[in-house]
């Protein structure tokens, strides 16, 4: 059920977002943060914690950890989806294995907005330019996995982690019985109670009923500050991309 009241509920949704930034990134605060949160427990970074799997929103963050809870177990002690750098650094400055995702900015903000309403594209830009901005010096140390590589295979995305952090993670099989029940655990875990039906501008996964990124931003490149933060984050992600390769 979603809830009934949310911290900064009268202030705008960039406001928000630009006040949820701050607190997650920031590192004392920032463990407090997450832990009064209840819809953050799940980002909650201990010594005990196996794995971190983070990256920008939309970018397959829920895809990966219900597939990674298939094969290993629902009860794999994981931070994940706090979409935060912080996250990164504490996974490699703790020598705790790391995976973190990414997807072209036009694609994954074009989603967030939708899951967002109200968020400002060039606010939803920028997000995106820092995030990876940071997570770049770190990118040698950690496991990055392209959202395509993610959605297709990411039984070899396990492989790599294994292979980097010596590991014994379960490989994902990707096969119709895996894709139902990950399906079915999206599903569940963003349904609302009080209708019984699935948000579909929510819910983390492919829906026919969403705009695409060409449809969505539209008009919106028109605006100087929108097409200046989009050229961030599209350097952002191709020097990230160009250090893969």
């Amino acid at each position: 059920m979603a809830p009934a009241h949310r911290p900064f509920s009268l202030l705008s949704a960039t406001t928000r977002d630009r006040l949820h930034s701050a607190l997650i990134d920031a590192p004392v605060a920032g463990d407090a943060y997450v832990r009064l949160r209840t819809q953050l427990r799940h980002g909650l970074i201990t010594t005990q914690t196996e794995l971190i799997l983070d990256g920008y929103p939309r970018s397959a963050n829920a895809y990966a950890e219900w597939a990674l809870k298939y094969t290993n177990g629902e009860r794999l002690r994981m931070a994940v989806r706090l979409h935060s750098p912080r996250a990164v650094r504490f996974g490699v400055e703790h020598s705790i294995p790391t995976i973190v995702l990414i997807r072209a900015p036009r694609d994954a903000v074009a989603s967030w907005l939708q899951y967002k309403p109200g968020l400002g594209a060039e606010r939803a830009f920028r997000r995106y330019a820092r995030y990876y901005e940071q997570v770049y010096p770190l990118r040698t140390q950690v496991v990055m996995a392209d959202f395509d590589e993610v959605v297709a295979d990411f039984g070899s995305v396990v492989r790599r982690c294994n292979e980097r952090f010596g590991t014994s993670f379960v490989e994902y099989p990707g096969d119709a019985a895996a894709e139902a029940w990950v399906r079915a655990r999206i599903e569940d875990a963003w349904a609302y109670d009080e209708t019984g039906e699935t948000p579909e501008h929510r819910v983390p996964r492919p829906s026919t009923n969403r705009h695409d990124a060409t449809e969505l931003l539209g008009g919106l490149l028109d605006d100087r500050r929108i097409a200046e933060a989009l050229r961030s984050a599209e350097r952002a992600w191709e020097r990230l991309s160009c250090a893969q390769r």
